[in-house]
């Protein structure tokens, strides 16, 4: 729970500020222990999934082929692009917090209930 209050904590954060996704890091990181089982739950769990792959790995993707790109571009180009890496930025806490909403519902619904006593006895 404390982790969905951290991805919700970043997505209200009404700054565009990168440095912020570290609190994003229990969430990636319980995401990554409980991967299999979003990706076997159903077909929009995948879609999830693949979600999140592509917004958490967009920007390493962007940085390795601008940083290729900067072997043969010129300067001013380059410094055209500098905010491509960046575009996924909002969109991590958005894909991070669906994820984690697939998995409070679950452990919400298997959670066990409590025997209730009966009364006078």
């Amino acid at each position: 729970m404390l982790v969905a209050v951290l991805a919700l904590t970043f997505l209200v954060i009404p700054k565009f500020a990168p440095y912020n996704q570290v609190l994003l890091l229990p969430a990636i990181f319980l995401i990554a222990r409980e991967g299999r089982v979003l990706w076997n739950k159903s077909w929009s769990s995948r879609m999830a999934c693949c979600l999140t792959l592509t917004a958490i790995g967009w920007p390493w993707v962007a940085c390795l082929a601008l940083w290729m790109a900067s072997f043969w571009l010129r300067p001013e180009r380059l410094e055209q692009t500098w905010a491509i890496p960046l575009v996924t930025t909002l969109a991590i806490s958005v894909v991070l917090l669906i994820q984690l909403g697939s998995l409070v519902r679950d452990a919400w619904q298997n959670r066990p209930v409590p025997a209730v006593a009966a009364p006078g006895r």
